[in-house]
């Protein structure tokens, strides 16, 4: 509408990477169809995979339909970022966020597509795997993922119950799947005799994988997240001091500082701006080769 369509731009600056970032994409019946992340979880079936068994469709507690179309989004870019430093063209990225989120239906899409089966919502139960739940102990939750036989008998051990292992009921995958509501009640059963936190030391330390359930304060303050640098420091002129979330993709020769600027306010970089934009149009004109200059901006 406003004349910087794919067409146009490319036309003038045919080394021009373009990502398009919408609900539906840029072609189909959904085309010029309005979405927010709440519709695309809707529409993909995500929110009938989320919540408690019998309950009602529930929204994933972060917006992943927005967050996954930026994802796909960034690695459409490096894509056609790799094929422009050979062929010196642009490309347009076309995201649809509904795209993204059939993408990353894993394990609900394939086993309908292959067997016809329609799944539900599990609670936090996984659909082919027991004991891979969340289970309560004497004062709260933990999550514990045993997701084989010698997982399983590694925890029937680690809890006193070695009976288990050999119980017909519990004694193979499949076994513990069709089993997996007797299972819960002997697994709470017996974690109802210490904390959370004394079973997941316990499983952790026989090889069982497990966790607590944390809520942020916890999550935010987790040692390992702090080794990671994963909750950065600004110093805001206008703000003081804020924390923030760092940056997840570590790369070797690349420093991973816990202190980050902070994002520049409005215009700050104009003049550097447009004088790179200038010098780097310049050097792509010049270059008079189908291929880009060393540090393009179209």
């Amino acid at each position: 509408r406003l004349g910087y369509g794919w067409d146009s731009a490319h036309a003038k600056y045919p080394g021009l990477i373009y990502c398009s970032i919408s609900g539906f994409g840029q072609t189909g019946p959904y085309k010029s169809l309005p979405a927010y992340d709440l519709v695309v979880q809707a529409l993909s079936g995500l929110m009938s995979l989320n919540g408690p068994e019998g309950g009602p469709p529930t929204r994933l507690g972060v917006s992943i339909g927005d967050l996954g179309a930026g994802l796909f989004a960034t690695i459409g870019i490096c894509a056609a970022l790799t094929e422009r430093a050979k062929t010196g063209e642009g490309r347009q990225v076309d995201i649809g966020m509904l795209d993204c989120m059939i993408a990353l239906l894993e394990n609900g899409l394939v086993r309908y597509l292959s067997s016809g089966e329609v799944p539900h919502a599990l609670g936090s139960r996984h659909p082919s795997i027991t004991p891979f739940d969340a289970f309560k102990a004497k004062d709260d939750w933990l999550v514990i993922g045993a997701a084989n036989d010698h997982l399983f008998g590694v925890l029937a051990d680690a809890v006193g119950q070695p009976q288990w292992k050999s119980d017909p009921r519990f004694c193979s995958v499949n076994a513990r799947l069709e089993n997996h509501l007797a299972l819960k009640v002997e697994m709470e059963t017996a974690l109802n005799t210490h904390s959370a936190q004394e079973w997941v030391a316990r499983f952790v330390s026989a090889g069982v994988p497990a966790a607590p359930i944390n809520h942020m304060p916890q999550a935010a303050e987790n040692p390992q997240v702090a080794a990671r640098n994963m909750i950065a420091t600004l110093q805001d002129p206008e703000m003081g001091e804020l924390k923030v979330c760092g940056n997840p993709i570590k790369i070797s020769g690349y420093p991973d500082s816990a202190q980050r600027p902070p994002a520049p306010n409005l215009d700050q970089h104009r003049p550097n701006i447009l004088r790179a934009l200038g010098e780097e149009a310049e050097a792509f004109k010049r270059t008079k080769v189908n291929r880009a200059p060393k540090h393009p901006i179209w």
